[in-house]
C-alpha cells in the first residue's frame, strides 16, 4: 500500500534505519544541578517514534520538542534545576542544527531548525494531598532560518503557558 503513496506521504521508507546517539554531562551541588546534552540523528534515515506512544526520551528531550521524523541533525541542550522541599524550578534550552527544508528523505515533517526555552515550576503536595502535582510550564520556541508561515504555523514562533495538574495514586 505505501509504495502507491507519494514519497512525503509514506510513514516509513524502504531500507530506512534511523539511528540516534545521545550524551549528557550533569553536575549536582546541593539542591541545584546543571546539565549539558547533545543528541545526533544520523544520516541512515529518519528517527521515527509514533507520537501516540509519548515523546522520545533522549537527554536533549523536553516538553513541546521532538526529534521524531528527523535524520542528519544535531541537537544541543543546556539546563538548570533547583529544588526546595516540594518546589522545583527547571530552565532548559535547546537548539537544533542541520534540518533541511523540503528534504523529506531526512525531514519527514518539513521542520526548520529552531531555538526553544522551557521554564517550569513544579509543586508536589504532601500530607492529605500527597500525589497531587501542579506544574506551570512556559515555552518559547523560535524558528531559526525560514520565516515562511506554512513552516512555522503551530510548530515554532510561539509562546505557550500550560497549567498541568496530575494526581498519582
Amino acid at each position: 500500500y505505501q509504495k502507491q503513496l507519494a514519497y512525503e506521504s509514506r510513514y516509513v521508507q524502504p531500507n530506512e534505519n534511523g539511528q540516534v546517539a545521545s550524551f549528557m554531562l550533569k553536575y549536582k551541588n546541593g539542591h541545584s544541578q546543571i546539565k549539558a546534552a547533545y543528541s545526533k540523528a544520523f544520516e541512515t534515515g529518519r528517527y521515527l517514534f509514533p507520537k501516540e506512544l509519548g515523546r522520545d526520551q533522549f537527554y536533549t528531550s523536553m516538553p513541546r520538542s521532538r526529534m521524531e521524523g528527523l535524520g542528519e541533525i544535531d541537537v544541543f541542550a543546556i539546563g538548570y534545576q533547583h529544588n526546595w522541599k516540594h518546589l522545583f524550578l527547571n530552565i532548559d534550552a535547546t537548539t537544533t542544527h542541520g534540518a533541511v527544508i523540503n528534504d523529506y528523505v531526512l525531514n519527514k515533517y518539513n521542520i526548520d531548525d529552531n531555538y526553544q526555552i522551557n521554564t517550569r515550576l513544579h509543586y508536589e503536595f504532601s500530607n492529605f494531598l500527597k500525589g497531587l502535582h501542579i506544574e506551570l510550564l512556559y515555552v518559547w520556541k523560535q524558528n531559526k532560518n525560514e520565516p515562511n508561515t506554512k513552516l512555522v504555523a503551530q510548530r515554532s514562533d510561539y509562546n505557550q503557558i500550560n497549567l498541568i495538574t496530575n494526581f498519582n495514586f
